[in-house]
């Protein structure tokens, strides 16, 4: 009896080693699928603005935009009210963000105040709101400050830089991102020159590429089949929350690789 007692407890201790072993292969099996994916993107990530114009008595007629661009876990954000009357009231911070809940917290590490440029903020500085909750649809952003009370209404935008570049000749161009992905893959790209005596902006030139250890490139493809890369854009050290960006467009067909211009441009929320 006891030796077929034991038998049981050795058959049952081996059962749950089996199941052991088999849940730890699933578990890194997933490990492994997941290895060197990059995260998925917040929903929240990429460009909302909210501009308004209105006329108050002490100011006259004034505009006020707010910007918010988030990616990555961090945040850039900063408002601004012109008015006719030549008064400038602005505010903004960045820094790193969490997302939780319905709920935003920043933890800035710079703000920017009445006047003056980015500076270092000490923890216990009263003049930057940190929380928030939010309510998204679609591309509607609303934002409650839960320390000073309002709300305000995004909605979201491309990365639209505008600008000129510099060389043979100078010119004006337009540059679109409409998002990246997780993967710095830049979808809905495309640029446009401008034509000064229409005075508008010309057919869309779609661009392919994305963002490589800190150097975004994006490419002009010849229309045909196999594509072959025309020019390209470098952006050397860019980042979505620089504004402005500089970078060089070269020609890359053969015998024009020395077609270069000086791209100077910033990012452009007005239209």
């Amino acid at each position: 009896m006891k030796t077929n007692k034991v038998k049981k407890i050795t058959e049952s201790r081996k059962l749950l080693l089996g199941m052991a072993a088999v849940i730890l292969s699933l578990v890194l099996s997933a490990a492994c699928g997941n290895a060197g994916k990059p995260p998925a993107a917040s929903l929240l990530d990429g460009v909302w603005f909210y501009d308004h114009s209105d006329t108050e008595e002490h100011l006259g007629s004034f505009d006020y935009t707010d910007i918010w661009i988030i990616s990555d876990g961090r945040y850039y954000n900063y408002s601004e009210r012109i008015s006719s009357q030549a008064m400038h009231w602005q505010l903004g911070s960045r820094g790193a963000i969490i997302i939780k809940d319905r709920e935003i917290t920043l933890r800035p590490n710079e703000a920017i105040f009445q006047s003056g440029d980015w500076e270092p903020i000490e923890k216990d500085d009263t003049r930057i709101t940190v929380n928030y909750t939010y309510v998204l649809n679609g591309d509607e952003l609303s934002l409650e400050d839960k320390d000073n009370g309002g709300s305000v209404e995004l909605r979201k935008s491309p990365w639209r830089y505008m600008g000129d570049m510099s060389g043979a000749q100078e010119l004006t161009i337009r540059l679109t991102i409409a998002s990246f992905d997780a993967s710095g893959e830049a979808s809905g790209a495309y640029y446009q020159y401008y034509n000064a005596r229409q005075k508008n902006y010309g057919d869309a030139i779609i661009l392919t590429g994305g963002m490589e250890e800190g150097t975004l490139t994006l490419y002009e493809m010849e229309p045909k089949d196999p594509a072959i890369k025309r020019a390209s854009f470098t952006f050397p050290d860019y980042s979505i929350f620089s504004n402005p960006i500089e970078g060089v467009w070269q020609d890359l067909r053969n015998g024009k690789e020395a077609n270069k211009y000086d791209l100077d441009l910033y990012l452009d929320l007005s239209s």
